[in-house]
């Protein structure tokens, strides 16, 4: 990387290929021939804080869910929007307390029912050239990831 925040982007793909080993994202594994693995690539996003100054350099692992072919179904249960306005209307109402919250890494808790192998993005030396990640949890890009 060329950048002149490089080592920044560093740290924060070593931060995530991290997380996904600590959550055993993946099997390292054989490649053979009847294997037919998907690409995948590094994201990137800059957080700023309230004056527009860079705050924080995420990354994230992206599969080529495109590449997968038909997938049946893929639909995400999402709450409409008037649902949340009632539930905040008689919220606001009854005097009842509203927390949120967020689950970092929800979405990569989902295990998959297909056999799914990846390529590691280039660069990224997770596994030997001879080998390829199974796939034992959803990443993002995946398309049936969100109706897991």
């Amino acid at each position: 990387m060329l950048l002149p925040d490089a080592d920044e982007w560093k740290v924060a793909i070593s931060n995530k290929i991290a997380s996904l080993n600590v959550h055993k994202m993946w099997d390292v594994v054989d490649r053979s021939a009847d294997m037919n693995p998907i690409g995948s690539r590094v994201g990137f996003l800059r957080k700023t804080n309230s004056h527009g100054l860079s705050a924080r350099y995420k990354a994230r692992l992206v599969v080529r869910g495109f590449m997968i072919g038909f997938i049946e179904r893929t639909y995400a249960p999402v709450v409409d929007y008037n649902t949340v306005r009632l539930v905040l209307g008689l919220s606001v109402q009854r005097g009842y307390k509203i927390h949120q919250m967020d689950i970092k890494t929800g979405f990569l808790h989902r295990e998959i029912d297909e056999t799914i192998y990846i390529l590691p993005p280039k660069g990224l030396e997770i596994c030997k050239s001879h080998e390829v990640l199974k796939l034992r949890n959803s990443l993002y890009g995946l398309k049936q990831a969100p109706r897991q």
